[in-house]
């Protein structure tokens, strides 16, 4: 299945949109708050630490989020990225 270039153009635009959402979850190193993407790609830092076993355990900071919309969004995101990995 393709979509046409109307589709898609507003599917990238509402995805660009959906990873740079600002959450409130505090940054590793700085910071209070952060887009989905930057959350995203921390939590592959982590995961991957706990991986190599430089961490003792990898806990999501998915739940989090107070804003539901906000919480739904990360908890399917979390979803797909645990699928692939067990997979």
């Amino acid at each position: 299945m393709f979509l046409k270039y109307p589709e898609s153009t507003d599917l990238i635009r509402a995805l660009n949109s959906f990873f740079e959402t600002q959450i409130e979850i505090q940054r590793i190193k700085r910071g209070n708050s952060q887009t989905f993407e930057t959350l995203i790609n921390e939590e592959a830092l982590l995961l991957a630490m706990y991986i190599r076993n430089e961490l003792p355990a990898w806990n999501p900071r998915t739940p989090k989020i107070a804003n539901s919309q906000e919480h739904a969004r990360v908890i399917f995101l979390e979803r797909v990225i645990r699928q692939h990995i067990e997979s």
